[in-house]
């Protein structure tokens, strides 16, 4: 009777370990739903939301992948996050829905995942239980859950990925598994940086470090797994490269806001191009690795010295002792994909960089976390070369209480501002929309097309045919842009003659160029708290210079 007691208590404790985040997260999500609905109902702040739904809302309604109807766009950016918007929004009948409702699943699931992951990292139940409520009170997981971007798809799909790598370094799995390399397959239709994450396991499983070594064939053997695992991504990557060449005779188009063009090549001297490379690509490091990373702890000074403190155990515990090295994952992931990004950076921009590095923002709170649970015991280790017994464990409590606290009432502090900041960024953003809104349905500028740096808002609101100064959604205008990656004034102005527009609507702060190029008086817009207030200029005689 005693043995079905304890198999009975066991599994509720099994239970309650999962259960109890759950409704933890769960209370937590539907109080910053509450809170949203009361500032501003089911608003979403960032543009590229409102991009993803009217993609979604035009292939439902007009079986085209594009902005609008008739306008179909190449497969760059978010792809995988449009198609699963397009399909949810079928079935429940709208994507404004469908964005938050996959966002909440992709939360759930990410929590789930997370915290197998700290249970394999460390099994203490108190540090599990303390990532878990880490993981809600920060910053990031929660909130993107309610962003209705791509941004927590890609979560789930890399702390899967993740998962599959550790317990594989563990032996628990097959290395460098096709199931890994599959979920890579799929984050490379959010991002294609995201290749660099199976780079990341590449190189772990090439190194291995363990207790007996590498082992005689593992190298070998996992160099051609990952180059079969980097075959079936670019096979995954066919359908997009077959519709970009379709519709623009080019694998993969270049947006603007690259610093550099990829014909750069063709028009100037290698070797300067390459100089002008690797200077942006310096340039970029630093702010790739601080405060321009997606994740919400690592903005301030005190955050990242957690991460990185987290991070160095770590790899201290690895040199020491190689059965820690499928953890060695975390540190890898924190050093080389923001260099990796950084390579990208003078063809691609930093666009995805808050995409990539911010879907990896739950390893890096897990590491945090790591770093106040294991130091003690590290300690203990050391306390036992010099002085035989233990130390005191009072001071392990102690311990953990100071700076698991102060992590703690970090993270809450954090969360508190970052909604405060939203709050005041919604309230903005929405008088900012009904001002514009105002000017189009009263009439008084004429806008049979609008030439705009963030369409996304405009084309799920409005059906007004838009010019998208991003290049993404009119492939048209990238023949335009120079080796520098900026605006050709000839170019651009030939293009406009062509298909001539009658309202300049820019909502970002970088394009004095073309407020400078472009005529027109503005309108005045109503005072912004924190977001940048959109110009308004209606263009006489349209799209003049």
């Amino acid at each position: 009777m005693s043995g079905l007691n304890a198999l009975h208590r066991w599994s509720i404790h099994r239970l309650l370990r999962w259960l109890l985040p759950l409704v933890m997260m769960i209370s937590v999500l539907g109080a910053l739903l509450v809170e949203r609905r009361a500032a501003g109902g089911s608003a979403f702040i960032e543009d590229r939301a409102y991009a993803d739904m009217a993609v979604a809302r035009t292939l439902v309604l007009d079986g085209t992948y594009g902005l609008q109807p008739g306008a179909p766009c190449p497969a760059v950016h978010d792809t995988l996050w449009r198609l699963a918007l397009a399909i949810a929004g079928w079935l429940v009948g709208s994507v404004r829905t469908a964005a938050l409702l996959l966002g909440t699943l992709c939360a759930v699931g990410t929590l789930l995942l997370a915290l197998r992951l700290a249970r394999l990292l460390f099994p203490f139940p108190p540090f599990t239980l303390y990532a878990a409520v880490l993981l809600t009170a920060a910053p990031g997981l929660l909130t993107n859950a309610l962003s209705g971007t791509s941004l927590p798809l890609a979560t789930l799909l890399v702390t899967a990925a993740c998962l599959l790598q550790v317990e594989a370094m563990r032996d628990r799995r097959p290395v460098l598994s096709i199931g890994s390399a599959a979920l890579v397959g799929l984050l490379a239709w959010i991002r294609l940086e995201f290749v660099l994450v199976w780079i990341v396991f590449w190189a772990q499983a090439v190194i291995r470090l363990t207790p007996e070594g590498p082992g005689k064939g593992r190298r070998a053997a996992a160099a051609v797994k990952g180059a079969a695992g980097a075959l079936l991504i670019g096979l995954m990557l066919l359908p997009l490269f077959a519709w970009n060449l379709h519709l623009l005779s080019v694998l993969w188009p270049q947006a603007a806001g690259a610093p550099m063009t990829l014909n750069a090549w063709a028009t100037r001297p290698p070797g300067d191009v390459l100089d002008q490379g690797v200077s942006l690509t310096l340039r970029a490091i630093p702010a790739l690795f601080g405060s321009a990373t997606g994740v919400p702890m690592m903005q301030g000074v005190v955050g990242r010295l957690f991460v990185w403190f987290g991070a160095g155990l770590i790899l201290g515990l690895t040199v020491r002792r190689g059965e820690e090295y499928p953890y060695l994952l975390i540190p890898l992931l924190l050093v080389l994909v923001p260099a990796g990004l950084a390579l990208f950076y003078p063809y691609m921009g930093a666009d995805s960089a808050a995409v990539v590095l911010g879907s990896l923002g739950p390893l890096f709170l897990i590491a945090a976390a790591f770093g106040i649970f294991r130091l003690p015991f590290a300690v203990e280790n050391l306390y036992r070369k010099w002085k035989a017994g233990l130390p005191e464990a009072t001071g392990f409590d102690i311990w953990w209480t100071a700076a698991g606290g102060f992590l703690l009432l970090l993270a809450l502090v954090g969360m508190g501002r970052f909604a405060a900041r939203t709050a005041v960024e919604r309230t903005d953003a929405m008088q900012a929309r009904q001002f514009v809104s105002d000017v189009l349905v009263s009439g008084r500028v004429p806008a049979t097309r609008i030439v705009t740096d963030a369409p996304g808002w405009l084309a799920f609101t409005h059906a007004v045919p838009l010019l998208d100064l991003g290049g993404e959604f009119t492939p048209d205008l990238l023949p335009a842009l120079g080796p520098d990656g900026r605006w050709r004034q000839d170019a651009l102005e030939e293009f406009l003659l062509e298909q001539p527009a009658d309202l300049l609507i820019l909502w970002k702060e970088d394009q004095d160029d073309i407020k400078e190029w472009l005529g027109g008086q503005p309108l005045t817009p109503p005072p912004m708290r924190r977001l940048y207030p959109p110009v308004v200029r209606p263009l006489h005689p349209p799209a003049a210079f």
